[in-house]
């Protein structure tokens, strides 16, 4: 068996778990519920208008401030919906059991990646700089760039 079989079979049995139905069947009911749509967009066009009022060179601060409390006031509409406060719960379970990374991890392993690629980076600028000049400029015209081979 190969790490893709291994990976699409993961994948069948988080679906069969009962968390994952759980928070599926909410994210439809949440996804059906006309009134947190209506929420979700108004806090969607609440966003919008603070990010084009900050970005004017003569904002307000009054109205900035007035349209973050509404989005506050908003967000927390939307969280004590009883669909949404379902899936968010769902969701929490779901993680806590281990089946889904919490966005903290997420973007631990993204700094991972962007500290591994920068060491990459500062190996390859090393070993560039022992070319001899000649080959270098020679690679960096694009006449021996198939040329370069991992020892």
């Amino acid at each position: 068996m190969d790490i893709v079989e291994i990976a699409r079979d993961l994948g069948k049995k988080i679906q069969e778990d009962e968390r994952f139905i759980a928070m599926h069947v909410a994210s439809q009911q949440c996804d059906a519920d006309e009134a947190l749509q209506n929420m979700i967009g108004e806090f969607n066009l609440k966003r919008m208008a603070i990010n084009n009022e900050a970005q004017k060179e003569d904002r307000s601060e009054d109205l900035l401030r007035q349209y973050n409390n509404e989005l506050r006031t908003i967000y927390a509409e939307i969280m004590q919906n009883p669909n949404m406060a379902a899936y968010t719960a769902a969701k929490n379970e779901l993680a806590a059991k281990g089946q889904l990374l919490p966005r903290d991890a997420l973007v631990v392993q993204r700094q991972r990646a962007a500290y591994q690629i920068l060491r990459l980076q500062r190996q390859l600028l090393l070993l560039w700089r022992q070319l001899p000049l000649s080959v270098g400029k020679r690679i960096r015209d694009g006449e021996l760039a198939w040329l370069i081979i991992p020892r």
